[in-house]
């Protein structure tokens, strides 16, 4: 009896602690940053903000320490805009859309008026934009892709080529997936711009298998960053991230998929290495959860960020 009743005093004195835990999915256990709205593209800048383009066509700046702004996009011909993707690029935004056969930049110090960027080439319906060393990459609604430098011709790329480069502006190539018995998949080989194999990307567990691979381009290591999705069916996706050294993945994680999102891009390299990305609100409302992850010590972690 007397056993029972001190283990009943203890179960007394431990309960007010545990019920000071906060509940795992209560928004006090979650370290990203909220932005309300719906969005298109992202796109960060040196000095660790981040831009997202909104599907309404305004732009919305996320400072270092969390604090947001709305950046309101000109009108172009005395209408308004229609863009699909956005870089940030010497102090101002490059965007590309649809609609447009150039580029449009807005200086952010006086963003009122756009620079057209002619593209030099044939491509129409443009849908990605990248930077692209001095230059920028392009690819349309025909997946052609062209490397462009202001003021001389266009430069038509391989279509296999991903529109992501490293920090010499040369970019890998990664064969599309082909056919393979009653699905279409992905060899899991990646090249470089010359021909030469530069990474197998491993093989999941079976029954997965590899679908796509995507380029997210190098970070401040010199580390090449890969997305690489794996599945057997349509309920059991898989997301990594690999980062890769001379031919080997040095450090991977899995990362949410774009469930809930429509963007062109729902995850981009940062300049300062660390990889921003997007997820659709955990509570249900229309915005988006925006977090940052950094590799360190072969991990990929994820750098506190402000509260929403």
């Amino acid at each position: 009896m007397t056993r029972l009743i001190t283990l009943m005093f203890l179960i007394m004195l431990a309960a007010p602690m545990f019920a000071t835990q906060p509940a795992a999915n209560e928004e006090v256990a979650d370290t990203t940053t909220f932005v309300p709205g719906r969005f298109v593209s992202l796109a960060a800048a040196p000095d660790g903000s981040v831009y997202l383009l909104a599907r309404d066509q305004r732009v919305v700046k996320i400072d270092k320490d969390g604090r947001q702004t709305e950046i309101a996009l000109p009108q172009i011909n005395g209408k308004p805009v229609e863009f699909s993707d956005m870089v940030v690029r010497d102090g101002q935004l490059l965007f590309c859309g649809f609609p447009y056969a150039d580029i449009y930049a807005l200086d952010l110090r006086k963003s009122s008026v756009y620079k057209v960027i002619k593209t030099g080439s044939d491509a129409k319906n443009l849908l990605n934009l990248a930077v692209k060393g001095d230059g920028l990459c392009v690819r349309d609604a025909d997946y052609n892709l062209f490397s462009l430098v202001e003021g001389k011709p266009a430069t038509h790329l391989d279509k296999n080529a991903e529109l992501e480069s490293d920090a010499e502006g040369r970019t890998v190539v990664i064969p599309s997936p082909a056919q393979m018995g009653d699905k279409i998949l992905s060899a899991g080989r990646v090249m470089k711009d010359d021909g030469r194999l530069f990474w197998v990307a491993p093989a999941p567990e079976s029954p997965k298998q590899i679908m796509s691979i995507d380029f997210l381009g190098t970070d401040a290591a010199d580390r090449y960053i890969f997305r690489v999705v794996a599945a057997s069916g349509e309920l059991d996706t898989e997301y990594t991230l690999h980062a890769v050294v001379r031919g080997r993945s040095v450090a991977s994680m899995q990362i949410p998929g774009p469930e809930g999102l429509e963007m062109q891009h729902y995850f981009r390299l940062a300049p300062d290495g660390s990889i921003l990305l997007v997820q659709a609100d955990s509570l249900g409302r229309e915005g988006i959860r925006l977090k940052r992850l950094q590799l360190k010590d072969g991990e990929f972690i994820a750098a506190p960020a402000a509260q929403g």
